[in-house]
């Protein structure tokens, strides 16, 4: 098997993988957390691993004084619903 169809083949199998435990995770979250939980719970995940992604490909780590919009900017849109 040459590279193209190897690098082929782990990309699909990473995405079955990845795609189908999509599904048992969101299975598992409904039964045990609130919706608004697993959704801020989805988000930080997600926004830590496309930091670190960022972070590894060489982007500049942010400021401190970036943080709180950032956080805001993060919350807000979760936190909406509850109180409006």
């Amino acid at each position: 098997m040459n590279v193209f169809k190897w690098k082929l083949v782990s990309a699909f199998a990473a995405l079955y993988l990845i795609w189908g435990s999509t599904y048992l995770a969101i299975r598992y979250a409904i039964e045990t957390l609130p919706p608004f939980t697993m959704a801020g719970a989805r988000f930080v995940v997600a926004g830590m691993i496309l930091y670190g992604w960022a972070r590894m490909r060489g982007a500049a780590a942010l400021a401190p004084r970036h943080w709180p919009p950032a956080v805001l900017a993060g919350v807000l849109p979760v936190s909406w619903e509850l109180f409006h």
